[in-house]
């Protein structure tokens, strides 16, 4: 699929964090940054980004999030996925499915895996494998996946101490 409106390969390689910290969903050992006014914050060395470049790509990944992960189109029954042979689950369109995917992989690899846009595409494909599951999909990694998420989905709740 086509990156959306404001969105450049050449943008998001620029601002990329390491690839270590991208393949590990659980992010173990890397230090998460802070926002702090009008910047982020690394919590264990004190440097400070400042960089526009990143406030900008933060603030189009953000809208693109909650047009995206929170949309009215997510219940919208126009698609439809093959559980067996004979029967089909009504779902979303594959092509917004597809653009979902590819904005949780943008997202992660700026953003990273602790940024509340992360989170709510890991609510949203939790969503899916639970419901593919409950159907009758029975592909190993639908087990293994949601139930990563939902730990990782719990220990960001319990970081934002809301109550």
């Amino acid at each position: 699929p086509r990156l959306p409106d404001g969105l450049t390969e050449a943008g998001i390689r620029e601002l990329e964090l390491p690839i270590a910290y991208i393949l590990d969903p659980a992010s173990d050992g890397f230090p998460h940054a802070r926002f702090e006014a009008d910047h982020w914050t690394c919590p264990a060395c004190g440097h400070e980004e400042r960089d526009e470049r990143l406030l900008a790509m933060e603030r189009i990944l953000s809208r693109l999030s909650e047009r995206t992960f929170y949309s009215p189109e997510i219940v919208k029954a126009d698609g439809t996925i093959g559980i067996t042979s004979d029967s089909r689950l009504s779902m979303m369109r594959e092509e917004f499915l597809l653009g979902a995917l590819q904005l949780a992989e943008v997202v992660t690899a700026v953003l990273g895996h602790q940024h509340w846009t992360a989170q709510w595409a890991r609510i949203l494909f939790t969503d899916i494998a639970g419901t593919l599951r409950e159907f009758g999909h029975s592909h190993s990694g639908f087990y293994k996946e949601p139930f990563r998420d939902l730990c990782l989905l719990w220990d960001w709740l319990q970081d934002l101490a809301l109550a």
